[in-house]
């Protein structure tokens, strides 16, 4: 299977690739960093919640918190 990863840290540039990728995928991952894991950084843990996907999505986490971020996830709408 191949799954389309999304990295960005504009919020606007990812619901975009959320709803360009819903016409030719059922599952998307996103991929989270925090900066301090990873050096990079991608969006931020209070913009998850307000993200909606039409498909469902897995996150590939790079951060130092994980937990932290489970639990934002799990109560998001990123499950499509």
């Amino acid at each position: 299977m191949i799954i389309p990863a999304l990295l960005t840290d504009d919020k606007r540039k990812l619901e975009d690739m959320l709803n360009l990728c819903s016409s030719f995928s059922d599952f998307l991952q996103i991929d989270i960093m925090d900066g301090k894991f990873v050096p990079s950084r991608s969006i931020k843990l209070e913009e998850i919640n307000q993200l909606k996907s039409p498909i469902d999505c897995e996150a590939h986490l790079m951060v130092a918190e994980p937990m932290a971020w489970v639990k934002t996830l799990r109560s998001s709408e990123l499950q499509g």
